[in-house]
């Protein structure tokens, strides 16, 4: 892992963490060039390496918790607007993620954090955070991404992409679990590894209960995968797929 303390979301997240609360903490700022769909579904098939698909069962397991099936009943019925757009909104970068996820072994069940980070909107910036990811400058400069006056490639949604595969990939290396792996992607390595001291088997929903992670990150993950949960079927939670007609750059 190349990122042993800093967390990731911990600015935009905040406000994101209870899902819907607005947009507050968001600053427009100039947007990048927007993304044509059939133009990001060519560039994720042109030619990427693969990696095995790392513990997609394990990912399995986690949505199928009973927390994150009731969270994603709850996020579908009280939400459901913010959900329709960001589904919407993300039609055009989820063949860029893919791309990369498949790199690193990500399951592309994660391709939907970005619904909780950001509302999949590249150019969101938080509390010191930003892009897609929304990831902090330390982190973004620790995964290859340049931050300074002039550019902020955390808002290029194919270099925060691939910097956002590695870093999950690292963090599941570290970790063994994607429960895990997203507790510290929110609330930094250092937090989880401390959790885990006296209970190294002890897997994210066991250190919830306990109240050894902070309340933000508990209930971040269960946010998380329940937006993989209804990213992978909207229609079983009453939303619309998203419409590939639709120009998602007017949303």
């Amino acid at each position: 892992m190349r990122n042993p303390y800093l967390g990731v979301g911990s600015g935009l997240t905040a406000a994101l963490v209870c899902f819907g609360c607005g947009m507050g903490p968001l600053q427009r700022s100039i947007r990048l060039g927007e993304i044509d769909p059939a133009g990001a579904a060519a560039v994720a098939m042109s030619g990427a390496s693969s990696a095995q698909v790392v513990d997609s069962a394990g990912l399995k397991r986690l949505t199928a918790h009973p927390t994150v099936t009731r969270q994603a009943t709850q996020m579908a019925r009280e939400h459901r607007f913010t959900l329709q757009t960001s589904l919407q909104r993300g039609l055009p970068y989820l063949p860029i993620i893919e791309r990369e996820f498949r790199r690193e072994g990500v399951p592309m069940g994660l391709a939907y954090l970005p619904i909780i980070e950001s509302h999949f909107r590249a150019d969101a910036m938080g509390r010191g955070t930003g892009g897609l990811w929304q990831f902090t400058t330390g982190t973004a400069r620790l995964y290859g991404l340049t931050v300074n006056g002039r550019v902020d490639e955390r808002r290029d949604p194919a270099k925060s992409s691939r910097a956002a595969a590695r870093l999950l990939r690292d963090l599941h290396d570290e970790f063994g679990s994607w429960g895990l792996a997203l507790a510290a992607y929110n609330a930094g390595s250092g937090r989880v590894q401390q959790a885990l001291v006296g209970r190294p088997r002890a897997n994210f929903f066991e250190l919830a209960e306990r109240g050894l992670l902070p309340a933000i990150t508990r209930h971040y993950v269960p946010k998380v995968l329940a937006v993989a949960l209804i990213g992978s079927s909207p229609e079983s939670f009453g939303l619309k797929s998203p419409d590939r007609r639709f120009d998602s750059k007017k949303i």
